[in-house]
């Protein structure tokens, strides 16, 4: 049944669209928007709790939320949990926590507000090769019942060996074989430690207020309250902008990427490099300065 008001689908990460592609249910309104309608709640589209009771009225047939742990546009953990979870439950929906980079708010003492009630989930997914910096290939999900993930993934067969105890790799995701990719992680993890993830978030988070604050300096727009990692920025209007990012990426000092959000042509900032340094930001910012002195 189609969603009523459902947000576009360009609003929703790549990843949780390819998600709705695989689990089957479409790329139109009637599909996509309806498994995404509640995947942007707090000030992006509905900034009113209530209105989430207004959504599930309209999509009767609407049973996976899927809410947002980090935008890649202003980097907010913006989803109520612990008020959408609970009511999420009470309607008879699963919900899923994307969390691609934002999860890791959790793993610091000054960030970790940003995730409270984030344990209510059913589900959720991160990657341990943006903010943890452990090499590409290393997303992470993680099911609160363990006998419906292995229900839900585990295949079967005669001629197959099973765990008595804890699941095998092969009840857990989709592929039968698969290289030990938890190896790195496991071994970043060991070396860091609690405190020293911690630390790696907390430097991250202060590298992108840095960034908004020099941006500012700069006679540039900050769009978005900076309380991660993400920095979203605009320098007057759309033609500017784009010569902006067009200046710098040819500079090669810095790397951000151009994309468009609300309508804006915008230039984002992500910070997720684990060797980023203050000396980094600063340099960066003065060739910002100076794409955007020549492109006015």
């Amino acid at each position: 049944r189609r969603c009523l008001d459902a947000p576009p689908a360009t609003t929703a990460t790549a990843t949780a669209l390819a998600a709705a592609l695989i689990a089957g249910f479409g790329r139109g309104v009637e599909g996509m928007s309806v498994w995404l309608a509640l995947a942007w709640i707090g000030g992006l589209i509905y900034p009113v709790l209530a209105q989430l009771t207004l959504l599930i009225a309209a999509c009767e047939t609407f049973r996976t939320w899927n809410l947002d742990g980090g935008q890649v546009f202003h980097g907010m953990v913006i989803d109520d949990f612990a008020a959408a979870i609970p009511l999420a439950h009470e309607n008879g929906a699963w919900v899923h926590v994307d969390g691609a980079f934002g999860l890791w708010a959790a793993a610091s003492p000054t960030t970790q507000h940003l995730t409270a009630g984030l344990h209510l989930a059913d589900s959720w997914a991160t990657d341990a090769h943006k903010t943890l910096n452990v090499p590409y290939d290393s997303g992470l999900a993680f099911v609160a019942d363990s006998t419906t993930h292995r229900a839900a993934l585990g295949i079967h067969a005669p001629y197959l060996i099973h765990s008595q105890g804890p699941p095998d790799p092969l009840e857990l995701g989709p592929e039968f074989s698969q290289r030990g990719r938890a190896f790195p992680l496991w071994a970043t993890l060991q070396y860091l430690g609690t405190d020293g993830v911690a630390g790696l978030v907390d430097r991250m988070a202060g590298h992108a207020q840095a960034f908004a604050d020099g941006v500012r300096a700069l006679g540039g727009e900050v769009l978005n309250d900076v309380v991660f990692t993400q920095v979203c920025t605009a320098w007057g209007d759309d033609a500017t902008t784009a010569e902006v990012e067009r200046l710098l990426l040819a500079d090669g000092a810095a790397w951000m990427t151009g994309s468009t959000w609300q309508g804006r042509k915008v230039l984002r900032i992500a910070v997720s490099n684990h060797s980023t340094t203050d000396d980094d930001v600063r340099r960066a910012l003065e060739a910002l300065g100076k794409a955007y002195d020549a492109a006015r």
